[in-house]
């Protein structure tokens, strides 16, 4: 039987609950998340090794006001990233996505916000002649990154791509040829957007807004300049450059098109979903947020900041890639200066809701790479929140707890991960609440265990109508120390959990590690775990 649409699938899962095998009260539904274009993937991170800490990249001067540090933050979010994944890179800047794969690179303009999905433009090379002959090009060409610049390697020439913020230099450089006369170049291009020629170059757009191809040059290393026939026809874009001009040459020969995007929206992207969270050591606060690219890819992104409000070193994309991350939430772990981020996403191959997550250290601004701590080919699991851990040394974790949809709209349980600062997994599934058609939703944990235990809290659909909150608790080593209990159980309806608890650090070391001696499992016996997530 054919699965559902994804879209579908969520909205059956999160909207108000089917009256199957119990009589479920109607609530409010949330966002789902949305399909996603690429699937990610994470490579191997190397740990972050424990330093001091480092001068803030930010910090204002002596006095300065706190708007200046602001607005250096805010252009720093201007800046163009370049994120490696295993299977290329991905480019981010302020209006647009560039990924680069082996012998191609799609552009991705910001189009809108509540644009329903990204419009792609794929670049590839098709064809190179020199005097009617044709070049020999090395297929699959693998990009390379320096600085803002990416290159493709096509063995005749090189394929280039200098990136700023709001706009794209693609260029093609000839350092050698063996023939002289005209020289033309096709590529490619394949897109949904419509295109049509116009006198700065070739726009391709739709009712969100457009890309502009523009008119391509050629250059040589003498300074010689000539503005070049160019063609768009049946997605193949055709360069040419006169036999007169290829002769007199000084070689390297250039061909330097421009590329960039123009949103029908005059706004910023919209930002939603916020989370905040202090570092153990009370020096700096991570702030992460959701930005919407289009609907159905979103992007995180985390700054930091003094206690006084003044940014602390840069701010970076936790995902920038096409595919949607949703509702990001953080915690901090005090022995490694961590923090971890988490959001659910979409496997594009399984069409499974996943929680995936990255780290980012409190001291610097080295980076993990993004790594999938939950989802299998057999359940949903999203809406994640994340707990740290302030004792100084190890071993500690994050304990992440999410929702896991047994049986859509009847059947919800509450489930945990322990994360490593190192960006790994520890142990199996916490099962904290796996009971048989329950309806459990909101997951809420402590942002701290106190060095001890997080605290659990979420909603339940009522039986007898209306919602009820349950709690739980479980320790540092993920031993569920305190099973589902009762919070607020009543006529009431009683929604929108959440949880704290202190972050204070332990008074003494010996203090410490006593509290943080597994309990025996003759007193506080371990719930069943599955394998299944």
């Amino acid at each position: 039987m054919p699965r559902l649409p994804l879209v579908a699938a969520l909205l059956a899962a999160l909207v108000p609950c089917a009256r199957a095998q119990l009589e479920f009260p109607s609530r409010s539904p949330r966002k789902p998340p949305l399909d996603s274009l690429v699937r990610q993937r994470a490579p191997d991170f190397a740990p972050t090794p424990v330093a001091p800490r480092a001068t803030p990249e930010f910090a204002p001067e002596p006095g300065a006001p706190r708007k200046q540090a602001t607005r250096a933050l805010e252009r720093d979010r201007e800046q163009v990233r370049i994120l490696p994944d295993e299977h290329g890179l991905w480019a981010r800047g302020a209006n647009y996505k560039l990924r680069f794969e082996p012998g191609r690179a799609t552009f991705v303009p910001f189009l809108a916000s509540h644009s329903p999905r990204n419009f792609p433009i794929d670049f590839s090379v098709r064809r190179v002649s020199v005097a009617g002959q044709p070049l020999h090009l090395v297929p699959d060409a693998k990009p390379q990154a320096t600085d803002l610049r990416v290159e493709l390697d096509h063995g005749a020439f090189t394929e280039r791509w200098d990136l700023a913020p709001r706009s794209v230099e693609h260029s093609f450089v000839f350092a050698e040829l063996q023939h002289r006369g005209k020289l033309e170049l096709e590529l490619d291009v394949t897109t949904e957007l419509a295109a049509r020629e116009t006198v700065d170059g070739f726009e391709f757009s739709n009712e969100f807004g457009h890309a502009l191809y523009g008119r391509a040059v050629a250059l040589d290393a003498s300074g010689a300049r000539l503005a070049l026939d160019t063609e768009l026809r049946d997605g193949v874009l055709r360069l040419t450059v006169p036999a007169g001009f290829v002769s007199r040459a000084t070689l390297p020969l250039v061909i330097d098109p421009v590329l960039a995007s123009f949103g029908i929206e005059a706004t910023p992207t919209d930002t939603l979903s916020p989370d905040v969270t202090y570092d153990t050591t009370g020096t700096a606060i991570l702030y992460c947020w959701e930005e919407i690219f289009s609907a159905s890819d979103h992007d995180v992104w985390a700054d930091a900041y003094d206690p006084a409000g003044n940014p602390l070193y840069r701010g970076e994309w936790i995902d920038a890639t096409a595919t949607y991350w949703g509702r990001p939430r953080s915690a901090s772990n005090g022995a490694t200066n961590r923090f971890l981020i988490v959001a659910h996403t979409i496997n594009t191959t399984t069409g499974r809701v996943e929680v995936w997550g990255r780290t980012r250290s409190v001291t610097s601004t080295l980076i993990s790479a993004q790594f999938k701590i939950l989802g299998n080919a057999g359940y949903d699991v999203l809406y994640p929140d994340v707990g740290g851990d302030p004792y100084p040394t190890g071993p500690s974790y994050f304990l992440v707890a999410y929702e896991r949809i047994y049986a859509p709209g009847v059947d919800q349980d509450v489930n945990a991960r322990l994360v490593t600062a190192n960006a790994t997994l520890q142990g199996g599934v916490i099962g904290v609440d796996q009971s048989v058609n329950t309806y459990d939703i909101e997951i809420s944990v402590s942002k701290s265990n106190s060095s001890d235990a997080w605290n659990l809290a979420w909603q339940r659909a009522s039986p007898a109508g209306g919602n009820d909150i349950l709690g739980a608790r479980v320790a540092w080593d993920g031993v569920v120390v305190a099973p589902t209990f009762p919070v607020a159980v009543g006529p009431l309806d009683t929604t929108a959990t959440s949880s704290a608890r202190t972050s204070a650090r332990p008074r003494s070391t010996a203090t410490a590690r006593t509290s943080r001696s597994p309990t025996p499992s003759s007193i506080r016996p371990r719930r069943p775990t599955t394998t299944s997530t």
